[in-house]
């Protein structure tokens, strides 16, 4: 839903029937930033659980606005979430989502922006098909002991992510302290950390912070220094 700055009238505005209200706020934002102050080659997004679903489909509905994404522990797809009824969480998010079990119109809504369904599908999409240069990149992050949003879900959208890029892709993949790499013609990356032992909040402790803060900015600056040999 919207912040809760400016009360619950405010937040209310941007959940349930008026969930895309938050994402339309999302891009205006970027197109202010794109007036004066940034640039798409620039301008990267961030956002962790529900805020991941805000990033997710923002790049989905405008992926040419943005160069990077970072996505942890993101709630990429609410619609399974929310009609698996007996999964955690689910009947107390249907106050800020609605109840896609029992009302049709909040099931088609919750597709209409899920970001899972709507990773474009090469030609019938193709300005937001990860397969187009202009989809950004984008670093998801997972926690293997994550009981609201399930590790198996960053990485059925980095699946999707993957098998939509028709040129492959640069994946790259963190996980036991071991990462792989592998060039294509594709200059996109899509790439996914897997943290063992952790739940929705990450690692704990100041280093581990220091360390997940690190890799993001470097990937993030990767994204941007890569146009520079494209």
């Amino acid at each position: 839903g919207g912040g809760g700055e400016l009360g619950r009238s405010w937040h209310k505005e941007g959940s349930t029937t008026a969930k895309e209200n938050s994402f339309s706020d999302m891009i205006a934002c970027g197109k202010f930033m794109l007036k004066d102050i940034s640039h798409p080659d620039m301008l990267c997004l961030e956002g962790a659980s529900a805020g991941g679903l805000l990033v997710g489909a923002s790049i989905n509905m405008q992926p040419s606005m943005f160069r990077a994404a970072l996505i942890r522990y993101g709630f990429l797809d609410p619609l399974s979430s929310l009609l698996d009824e007996e999964a955690p969480l689910s009947r107390q998010e249907y106050l800020e989502w609605g109840d896609p079990v029992q009302h049709p119109e909040v099931f088609s809504q919750i597709a209409a922006y899920s970001p899972q369904q709507n990773l474009a599908c090469g030609d019938t999409q193709q300005s937001s098909s990860p397969s187009s240069s202009s989809f950004p990149w984008v670093l998801l992050s997972a926690g293997m002991e994550d009981p609201r949003v399930p590790y198996w879900q960053p990485l059925k959208y980095l699946a999707k992510l993957r098998r939509l890029d028709s040129g492959g892709g640069r994946h790259m993949q963190y996980g036991a302290g071991q990462s792989s790499s592998a060039a294509s013609p594709s200059t996109n990356i899509f790439a996914c950390r897997v943290d063992v032992g952790t739940g929705h909040f990450g690692r704990g402790g100041d280093s581990e912070a220091l360390e997940d803060a690190a890799s993001e900015y470097a990937f993030l600056s990767a994204s941007i220094a890569s146009l520079k040999h494209s």
